[in-house]
């Protein structure tokens, strides 16, 4: 349990008697955010709210490169973050993630999704048939080693059930906001 919750920016490890501080600020450190001030902001944030019980931290990419630089006020993310503009949100509480707009489940099997998966639990398709299909398209996952998807999905379809398989899209790479854009905005295809 230690091992995940130090691993992840998001968990609070604190010492038996410590006082936890009311919420975090963390600041991405990753490289298209550092490129772009992270530090300077790093250091306002912390000689203005370092005192106010709020603890301000920098952290590792947070997947939004694309709005350079990024502070969390707790779980409320902020784009092209100014220290005056984060200083606001800590002093109005706001603290809370923002639910994009997105596709709901109803919307998207009205237009067709998950069609496949209905076919395969009627029988009309066969479990094989897709693996064999992924196999043959060539897929690769984006990450350092570019793993075959069809060979990691035959791997998982060759263990004892229940089967399970984990997504990882947290690669703290410049770019690599593509996957979250898809999981906010359209999340039933990219689980499709």
């Amino acid at each position: 349990m230690y091992e995940v919750a130090t691993f992840y920016h998001h968990f609070e490890v604190i010492q038996d008697g410590d006082q936890a501080p009311e919420f975090t600020v963390r600041v991405c450190d990753g490289l298209s955010c550092d490129m772009a001030g992270a530090g300077s902001l790093l250091g306002k944030l912390q000689s203005s709210l370092g005192k106010d019980n709020v603890k301000v931290v920098a952290a590792p990419c947070v997947g939004r490169c694309e709005q350079a630089p990024v502070a969390v006020v707790h779980q409320h993310e902020m784009g092209h973050a100014s220290a005056e503009h984060v200083i606001q949100a800590v002093r109005d509480r706001q603290i809370e993630a923002l639910v994009p707009n997105y596709i709901d489940l109803n919307a998207y099997v009205a237009d067709g999704g998950y069609a496949l998966l209905q076919a395969l639990a009627a029988g009309k398709i066969d479990t094989e048939d897709v693996l064999k299909a992924m196999e043959d398209s060539g897929l690769r996952g984006l990450g350092g080693a570019g793993f075959p998807a069809g060979r990691k999905w035959r791997i998982v379809r060759d263990q004892i059930a229940p089967r399970l398989m984990a997504v990882n899209i947290d690669e703290g790479e410049p770019g690599t906001f593509k996957d979250r854009t898809y999981l906010e905005r359209d999340p039933h295809r990219f689980l499709e």
